[in-house]
């Protein structure tokens, strides 16, 4: 009974001290992709309209 109650503890314990950090770590995973799609769709070109100036 008493290692039962030591496992229930300890995650318990983790589950309420965590959850900043998963949520932390989630939206960091999220943006990271979000950063590599952008500059995978973007390729290694430079802009073209850097300066929003029409190009001819």
């Amino acid at each position: 009974m008493k290692p039962l109650l030591l496992i229930f503890s300890v995650l318990g314990l983790l589950a309420l001290n965590s959850c900043n950090t998963f949520i932390g770590i989630g939206r960091d995973i999220k943006e990271g992709y979000q950063w590599s799609a952008r500059k995978i769709q973007e390729g290694n070109q430079p802009p073209a309209e850097e300066y929003g100036a029409p190009v001819y």
